[in-house]
Formats: structure tokens, sequence, C-alpha cells
């Protein structure tokens, strides 16, 4: 068992870890959500090699946050490469870019707190223009960004390295969220894709709502285990660093 202390949402009560039990309702998994603390909960993949010199790509997840707390999920650990969506100070982020011109990404004011939203992003460097490079997705409504620097027309050669969730490792912060339903693509989404995942979203499967499978698709269900979650494609397992064993997983979510 892993011993930190940390101040808990979402009805938990208590100061220790350790004093806290798996949250299960339903024999069933889907529905679930996995929670991180917001302290130093990090999950870790090996090179995910599609990402690398993609020419497009796609990240659709659910979750839920507090105002406040800061969430990640992408390439995020180097300043000159980053690609996936984070929350940091209640800004909603889209991160694509490349080693030159780097940094590329958009941004607004994310206000959905305490909710179950899904989040997409969508990167096309085939088309033109960072309006058309990089789309954000708030619940499968397009949102207007504010643009700095270039979105590339193709990700850096090694993004596919650093693939991490629950860290913006530049301003070395963790996030204190619920995540559930994370896929990850090789291609941009369609609208018909968007809209199939969001609307199959209770017991939702990335493996057959859009036209074609992800690349990576994690559940976030309990039956993940202590130190693994699992990917349910077979490619890309991740690894749970500094969770509670088990860690905890709330169950069933409404969204």
């Amino acid at each position: 068992m892993i011993s930190k202390s940390s101040t808990y949402k979402s009805g938990l009560v208590g100061s220790n870890k350790n004093d806290l039990i798996k949250l299960t309702t339903e024999l069933f998994s889907f529905n679930k959500a996995l929670f991180t603390d917001g302290d130093d909960d990090l999950i870790t993949f090996d090179t995910i090699t599609e990402l690398n010199s993609a020419t497009a790509a796609s990240l659709n997840f659910w979750m839920k946050v507090s105002s406040g707390n800061d969430m990640a999920i992408g390439s995020l650990v180097q300043t000159t490469r980053r690609f996936g969506a984070a929350i940091l100070s209640n800004v909603l982020y889209f991160f694509a870019g490349n080693v030159s011109p780097n940094n590329g990404f958009g941004s607004l004011a994310f206000t959905d707190f305490d909710t179950y939203v899904m989040i997409t992003l969508i990167f096309d460097g085939g088309l033109t223009g960072n309006p058309n490079r990089l789309k954000g997705f708030v619940d499968n409504s397009q949102k207007t960004l504010s643009f700095s620097n270039t979105i590339p027309g193709s990700l850096d050669s090694n993004m596919g390295l650093d693939f991490e969730i629950n860290r913006y490792a530049p301003l070395a912060s963790f996030g204190q969220v619920e995540l559930n339903e994370i896929s990850l693509f090789d291609y941009a989404l369609s609208p018909a894709d968007r809209t199939a995942l969001y609307n199959s979203r209770d017991g939702a499967d990335a493996r057959t709502a859009p036209a074609n499978p992800p690349i990576g698709y994690w559940r976030c269900n309990d039956e993940d285990g202590s130190s693994v979650l699992v990917d349910v494609m077979g490619n890309y397992n991740g690894t749970l660093n500094d969770f509670i064993s088990p860690p905890i997983y709330f169950g069933p979510n409404t969204k």
C-alpha cells in the first residue's frame, strides 16, 4: 500500500488514502471512472509509435473536474513537442506541435465543472490553417480556440515517447479528476465518429462506435488491477505510478 495524504472530493471523507476503500456499487464494469488525487498519481506508457511524425490523430475522453484543479492527457513532457489536452488554471488547452515550429496550441476558458463532459481533440495536418488543423470539442460541440504559434502539418518524429495521463510536466502539475473511456486514434475523427462516441456514452465502446478502431483504448474500469491501466486494444497498457493499491474507481458514473 502506498501511503499518501491529500484532500478528497466527490464524496470521499478522510485524509489518508490508505483508510479509503475502492468504491463499487454495481457488478458491471462500464460507467466506472478512475480517480486521481491531484498529488502525484501518474500513468505512463511505452512509446506510442503511431504518434511519431503523424499527420493526423485524435484524442477522446470523458472527465469530471472541479474548478481550480488541473488535468492532462497526452505527450506533454517536452515544451518543444506536445500533443494532447490539458486544463490548467481553468483554461482548456489543445496541443499539436513539433520541434519547428514548436508549441502550437489552441485554448479557451473552461467552465463545465463538476459534471461529466466528453473532450475531443482532432488534429489533421493535411488541412490548411490553425483552425482547420486543430479542432477542440466539449460534449461534441466545437469550440472557438485562441491559437498560439503554428499548428504543423505533422507531429514531431518523437511525439510518441512521452504519452502520459494526469501530468502536465512543464509545470509539474498533477490532476485531481475522474477519467473515463480514454481513446486515441491515428486519424482525424469525422463528425459521424464524434457523434457516435457521444451518443453511445452510456456503456460506450470506442472499438465499434467510430468507423475505424482506436490505437489505444483505456476504459478505466476497476478490473484493470492495482498497477496497470489496461488497453483493451492490446497495444499500450499503462503503468500506474504512486496510486494507492487498489486504485479508486468511482461507479457507476452518470455522463
